[in-house]
C-alpha cells in the first residue's frame, strides 16, 4: 500500500510502503511525531484530544520512520508475550493532518503493551521478545 507522508512544512512528499494488513495504511495524516513522555498511566492523547504534558523529547517522523513504527506494530510477530497490570507509557506515536490527531498510539515497554486508538488487530497479547526489541531498536534509531 502507498502512502504519502509530508513534513511539517508540506514541502517535501515521501512515498512509503507499509506492509499489508497495516492498519495506518489507511489513514489521511501528513505528518508523525515520536514522543518520549512520562505517561503515568495516561494516554500520549487524552480523551479530550489533548496531548500530554509530560513530554520529555520529540521527534518529527520521517515517512520510512512513519512505516517501520506502524509496520512493527501491526506485525503479528511483535506479539505473543505477557502483559503487565500496570500501563505507564514512555513512547507515544502521533498521527496529524495539520494540527489536529487523527491516530495515535501509546507503547511501554516495561508494562509490554500498546494501547492504539485505531484496533490492531495482530495486538491480541503483550509485546513478543522481537516486537520488544524491535520497538527498542526504533526508539534508539530516532534518537529518543
Amino acid at each position: 500500500m502507498l502512502l504519502m507522508v509530508g513534513s511539517c512544512s508540506h514541502s517535501e512528499v515521501a512515498h512509503v510502503r507499509m506492509s499489508p494488513g497495516n492498519v495506518f495504511s489507511r489513514l489521511d495524516f501528513d505528518r508523525a511525531v515520536a514522543y518520549d513522555y512520562n505517561g503515568e498511566e495516561e494516554e500520549i492523547i487524552s480523551a479530550e484530544g489533548k496531548l500530554a504534558l509530560s513530554i520529555n523529547k520529540q521527534v518529527q517522523l520521517t515517512g520510512p520512520q512513519a512505516a517501520r513504527i506502524t509496520n512493527i506494530l501491526c506485525d503479528k510477530a511483535s506479539y505473543g508475550g505477557p502483559v503487565m497490570m500496570c500501563f505507564i507509557p514512555r513512547l507515544g506515536i502521533v498521527f496529524y493532518k495539520g494540527s489536529v490527531p487523527k491516530a495515535h498510539v501509546s507503547i511501554c515497554l516495561e508494562c509490554n503493551y500498546a494501547h492504539s486508538s485505531l484496533q490492531i488487530p495482530q495486538a491480541a497479547a503483550g509485546f513478543s521478545a522481537a516486537g520488544k526489541s524491535s520497538i527498542s531498536s526504533f526508539k534508539s534509531d530516532i534518537g529518543l
